[in-house]
């Protein structure tokens, strides 16, 4: 992200403490400003302090910082998902709708939607001072203008020199350029890796979060149509649709009432 003087100065002045009288300290903070600002990761916490999305930056030191920690998320996925207990199914329920909370943060709390380019269910975090989800691996973390003129700066021959890790573009063949900026989104991502698992030659190997002996088929049917919007044969290179994250979220919170409801009578 290229920024202005004025917000690299405001971010200085935020999370490095000089003392005016002492000009060596100042020109070596200087010089580790300009090193931290390079890190997209730090930039992101530096602009965006206080957010129910990342982590705080608690300080600096030098080129380091140090963030608030973020209890993981203890859910592991294997095949022996497919046969987990009930208060199981429960935690990855919470968590799923906690999860898409969070996706929609990112579409709605900015100036413009955030695109999570690498996403994997180990880079969300749980706030130790308030049990929120949030976000905790940064470094391919962009607005959508800087994620979509990166697209535009590739040069290409097929679709699949258009993706930027989990972010995916088109290859103009004409022009030979991903010409279109991103096209998925942070929903058809999660559902794709997170919620359905990871897939070989359309089947799943090993099931997503979503993914259960209590899965009902609507909401199979669901996660599939928000993972693949235009059914395509390859990677899917188009955005979920907003009816489909509503549904997908509405029968979440829905099975999970319903199991919860059974289990204390």
């Amino acid at each position: 992200m290229v920024l202005p003087l004025n917000t690299l100065m405001r971010i200085m002045s935020k999370t490095i403490h000089s003392k005016k009288s002492e000009m060596p300290i100042r020109d070596y903070e200087m010089d580790s400003l300009s090193t931290l600002v390079q890190d997209n990761e730090f930039l992101i916490m530096a602009i965006f302090p206080g957010n129910e999305v990342f982590p705080k930056i608690l300080g600096t030191c030098g080129i380091y910082y140090c963030t608030e920690y973020m209890e993981p998320i203890n859910i592991k996925s294997s095949l022996l998902s497919l046969t987990d207990s009930l208060e199981e199914w429960i935690q990855k329920l919470q968590i799923s709708t906690q999860i898409l909370e969070l996706l929609n943060k990112l579409e709605t709390d900015f100036h413009e939607p955030f695109h999570l380019c690498d996403i994997q269910l180990h880079h969300f975090g749980i706030s130790s001072e308030d049990e929120s989800l949030r976000y905790v691996n940064l470094n391919q973390v962009y607005p959508r203008s800087v994620i979509s003129t990166m697209f535009r700066n590739l040069s290409c021959q097929t679709d699949e020199d258009c993706d930027i890790n989990d972010c995916r573009s088109k290859c103009n063949k004409d022009l030979k350029i991903c010409s279109e900026g991103v096209l998925n989104n942070n929903y058809q991502i999660v559902c794709e890796k997170i919620f359905l698992g990871w897939k070989r030659f359309n089947s799943i190997i090993i099931p997503g979060l979503l993914m259960s002996q209590h899965t009902p088929s609507d909401l199979a049917s669901v996660l599939r149509q928000c993972a693949n919007p235009g059914h395509e044969m390859g990677k899917p290179r188009m955005s979920s649709e907003n009816f489909i994250k509503k549904r997908m979220y509405e029968l979440i919170v829905e099975i999970e009432q319903t199991v919860v409801s059974q289990m204390s009578l």
